[in-house]
């Protein structure tokens, strides 16, 4: 049977250098260059289902894994994909079960990721969404610390007065107006345990 020749294609992180000589059981086998400049011998049919794509390296380009210790960069990028893609994760119903999704550049690109965002400034700083009601993007997202993202999700909340039929655009701006205590009444609200006002997100 000839042995189609692979030499120089490219399947994904793996160039193909040369044949491997001889041939076992029929398979043909190449030695391939992974992006990574390491190296791995492949058989044909590895290659062409795409079951082979890298030498194993797995990210370790960019330097953010080691094993299975990972940098807080690349544990923001794993946890943000899990509650969006995955049902079974516990947050899921409040983010891809809502739409809010990863966009596909960041998707399946950790690097694109990580160069989009750079390394968090703190330890304090995770990952937020500028619009609560969009989703995981380079355009959306920023590294903010909790007292920031319980800024943006307040102000993005709108909270209306049953007595009144008054819509307020924040809760901010709803505690100003009735001069109430921001936390008691963002408390009271989120449990719904004020009569007079609801959110509405």
């Amino acid at each position: 049977m000839k042995v189609i020749d692979l030499k120089g294609k490219k399947f994904g992180k793996l160039t193909v250098i040369e044949q491997l000589l001889p041939k076992e059981k029929g398979y043909a086998k190449w030695i391939c260059k992974c992006d990574c400049g390491g190296e791995k011998t492949v058989q044909s049919g590895h290659l062409k289902k795409g079951d082979v794509k890298s030498c194993g390296c797995a990210n370790v380009t960019h330097g953010h894994t080691r094993g299975r210790i990972y940098t807080a960069e690349y544990n923001t990028w794993i946890s943000m994909k899990d509650r969006c893609c995955n049902p079974k994760n516990k947050r899921y119903d409040r983010y891809g079960g809502r739409g809010i999704t990863v966009s596909n550049e960041w998707l399946n690109n950790f690097d694109v990721f990580y160069k989009d965002m750079g390394d968090k400034p703190t330890p304090k700083h995770s990952i937020d969404r500028i619009n609560n009601d969009k989703g995981y993007c380079k355009e959306n997202c920023k590294w903010a610390t909790d007292k920031e993202q319980a800024r943006n999700q307040s102000s993005n909340v709108m909270v209306l007065n049953l007595n009144t039929g008054i819509f307020f655009s924040s809760i901010n701006e709803t505690v100003e107006a009735h001069n109430l205590n921001k936390n008691v009444f963002n408390g009271k609200l989120a449990r719904g345990k004020i009569k007079d006002f609801i959110k509405i997100i």
